[in-house]
């Protein structure tokens, strides 16, 4: 049976107030793709920042600049311009092993593609984030990760032996098992049938509630009134999220 979930009021959350309250801002992050006249402008200037423990949804049509800005939010692509702060520390001109770092520690990912260790089972990728992440690679606890994603009868399995749903769900496993404090998710639900969807959407709901921020990026109106904000991006600029 699909879950029941209940989209939260985006107006009765109120924009950030003092900078204390955010785990990230940015501010006026520029980036560009390319050279001279055939460069292209993802970024234009764009404004965002993000309680901590708020979820917030990210919408807007494909090329707009989504995917962009959450992989510089992530620390895994830089701004050619603008300020960027995690958690009270300007990362904007850190060194790669201080954004590895702060990555590391605090932030977890569900990319669209999955990225999937494709020579090792679904159990030994959650092994081995655990173990980047520095944290001890419990084979019961591994096997409550998947389940709670319901995907336990997929621990021996590579990626090439599950379906696209089963690898998705194996991917936002692996995300959540290390607990960070900011979740970044790009089209989570993008590859689940409805009842998958509200199931994982109920898990990021229950993750929420424990305290992760979770930042989503999604085309599903249904998955963004799950969040308790939503922001649109249009020619990459975002309507929301700007500091105060």
């Amino acid at each position: 049976m699909t879950m029941a979930i209940q989209a939260q009021n985006p107006a009765a959350e109120s924009p950030p107030s003092t900078s204390g309250e955010l785990i990230v801002e940015a501010r006026g992050l520029t980036k560009s793709y390319g050279k001279g006249l055939a460069a292209t402008h993802v970024l234009r200037g764009t404004n965002l920042a993000i309680r901590r423990g708020e979820f917030l949804a990210v919408m807007g049509p494909s090329g707009c600049g989504k995917s962009t800005l959450l992989h510089v939010v992530g620390l895994m692509d830089r701004a050619d311009d603008g300020t960027l702060v995690i958690d009270g520390q300007d990362v904007t001109t850190a060194s790669q092993a201080q954004r590895t770092r702060v990555r590391r520690d605090r932030m977890g990912f569900v990319f669209q593609r999955f990225n999937l260790l494709s020579t090792v089972s679904a159990a030994d990728n959650l092994a081995i984030s655990l173990r980047l992440h520095g944290r001890p690679a419990d084979r019961a606890f591994i096997a409550q990760c998947l389940e709670r994603v319901s995907v336990s009868h997929v621990a021996g399995r590579k990626s090439g032996q599950m379906s696209i749903g089963e690898q998705q769900r194996v991917a936002v496993a692996r995300a959540l098992a290390h607990k960070p404090e900011l979740l970044l998710a790009d089209e989570p639900t993008g590859s689940l049938d409805t009842h998958n969807a509200d199931a994982l959407l109920a898990l990021f709901s229950q993750a929420n509630a424990e305290g992760q921020t979770i930042v989503m990026i999604t085309h599903s109106p249904a998955a963004a009134a799950v969040a308790h904000r939503t922001c649109r991006m249009s020619d990459g600029q975002i309507e929301c999220g700007q500091p105060v």
